[in-house]
């Protein structure tokens, strides 16, 4: 016999908005996440937060149709928990049944035929015409009708009603229904320390000593972690936080083995998409590597003609003195004439500035070539 929870559901749930941030098509990923963060029956949830953080972040990642999620994007979002759902056959007895059995179902239905029996009549202060919803059905109540999580159930201007809500099934007609296994379901488990870890209340610790703390923390606990993907560093705070995703802003970053959690203030703790910031990083680097490849061969031309204009100067200023010394011997002699002396020691001169400016270019091309590099 299904273990229910003193509301009478086949788990431990939260209610949370979808309309944190005023988007309205996010109910089957808030749905999902609220299916994948309950518990078991007397367990601890997630917290709200940490649901809306979850499906705001699949939604960002996956994207939803304007009028809701379909089956197929339902189980794309489940797989990425690493979750299954069963599609079943979207009458009242094959969902009763389901949930009977403990399973937690999700439903898509016209919006209109949604009836709150608290509220008497829709939940919704909108025009509900022509829209469809998900939503996550948590238990059948004992009058026969269920017991639904709901995150559109709002009241003005964005203040959820405390669940589970008690919704009139007579008049509705869901398009589909897929009963959901979450891994509190499967594996009877709720927050739990990964094998070898230790936990003191505050701080995670990881076998390899490195501390897994606040938000991070909670997920680990939450999620059937693998014991033995341990953090490879300590939480850092980086801005950008992702170079594949700049758009997220500042935020904090913790690296495990397999993958990597980050948190942001406004969508909280979620596992990064490491593929797409690993191909960022990558690119960059060869990138970097072929800049460097280019300010080199950039530096070796410069020094090459530096090393050849260097020897002719150097040649030009003997040349110099050696002239300005026979120009003052025939200066002392009687009668010496030094005419073609200066007209040597003056073209010398010319070629000895035409010199000294070369250099001063290939030094400022040098410095050119430094400063470009170390942009990169």
């Amino acid at each position: 016999m299904v273990k229910l929870s003193s509301t009478g559901e086949v788990g431990q749930f939260v209610s949370v908005t979808q309309f944190d941030d005023g988007n309205t098509s996010k109910c089957g990923f808030y749905a999902t996440a609220t299916a994948i963060g309950g518990a078991v029956a007397g367990g601890q949830a997630w917290s709200a937060s940490a649901i809306a953080s979850s499906a705001d972040q699949h939604y960002a990642q996956l994207g939803s149709p304007i009028d809701g999620m379909d089956q197929s994007s339902l189980h794309t979002d489940l797989s990425t928990y690493n979750v299954t759902g069963k599609d079943i056959n979207p009458d009242w007895g094959t969902i009763k049944a389901n949930l009977n059995a403990g399973y937690p179902v999700i439903i898509c239905l016209p919006e209109v035929q949604v009836f709150d029996k608290a509220v008497g009549g829709s939940p919704y202060p909108w025009d509900s015409a022509g829209l469809n919803h998900v939503i996550l059905l948590t238990g059948v109540a004992s009058d026969g009708n269920v017991l639904v999580r709901d995150s559109a159930n709002i009241t003005p201007p964005n203040n959820i009603r405390p669940g589970p809500r008690t919704y009139i099934i007579a008049n509705m007609s869901p398009y589909w229904a897929t009963a959901v296994s979450p891994a509190w379901l499967t594996q009877g488990g709720t927050m739990s320390i990964p094998a070898g870890w230790h936990d003191d209340g505050t701080t995670l610790t990881a076998p390899n000593g490195i501390p897994i703390t606040q938000g991070f923390r909670t997920y680990v606990l939450g999620h059937n972690w693998d014991s033995g993907n341990y953090p490879v560093e300590k939480a850092q705070g980086l801005s950008p936080l992702e170079l594949s995703n700049t758009n997220l802003g500042a935020g904090t970053r913790q690296t495990f083995r397999t993958n990597c959690l980050e948190w942001t203030s406004k969508m909280g703790v979620f596992e990064s998409w490491v593929g797409a910031e690993l191909y960022t990083v990558r690119n960059l680097m060869l990138k970097a590597q072929n800049d460097l490849a280019t300010t080199q061969t950039s530096l070796k031309t410069l020094q090459d003609a530096w090393n050849k204009v260097v020897p002719e100067k150097n040649g030009l200023v003997a040349q110099v003195n050696q002239l300005n010394a026979q120009i003052a011997q025939l200066k002392a002699a009687p009668g010496g004439n030094t005419e073609q002396l200066q007209q040597q020691l003056q073209a010398a001169t010319t070629q000895i500035q035409t010199l000294t400016n070369k250099l001063a270019q290939i030094t400022s091309l040098a410095n050119q070539v430094v400063t470009v590099a170390k942009a990169s």
